[in-house]
């Protein structure tokens, strides 16, 4: 009986400490986030609660506004720019609920091999 009750425990432990990487809530993402890259430079965006977003591709370059929403039915990030208000990219999103940590990909393209990206953005 013991043994079951240790093996009942040390599997829920294990459970646990898995990996928690899921589609975010809205409310999970909002705020200032930033990818740091010796190849890129900084990327940085800024989640805000009413559908806008502020988005850095590096630290030279300009701040876009961007409208953005997450579809839950397909599990992707929207993004568009705010002059047209028309959704014109998606990319997948995950965040890592244990780290605090969200990872898109897709928000730039390798020239060269044309592979899409992946970033790991921090909170700022």
């Amino acid at each position: 009986m013991n043994k079951l009750i240790f093996l009942m425990v040390f599997s829920l432990i294990l459970l646990a400490g898995c990996n928690k990487e899921k589609f975010p809530d809205q409310d999970q993402i909002i705020g200032k986030w930033m990818h740091t890259s010796s190849a890129q430079g900084n990327i940085r965006i800024e989640f805000k609660s009413n559908g806008l977003c502020f988005y850095q591709a590096s630290d030279t370059a300009e701040i876009d506004t961007l409208i953005y929403q997450l579809k839950i039915d397909d599990e992707r990030l929207w993004f568009g720019p705010i002059s047209s208000g028309i959704y014109q990219s998606h990319h997948q999103i995950k965040y890592n609920v244990k780290d605090d940590r969200l990872t898109i990909w897709g928000l730039t393209t390798y020239s060269l091999s044309g592979n899409s990206s992946v970033h790991t953005f921090i909170r700022e």
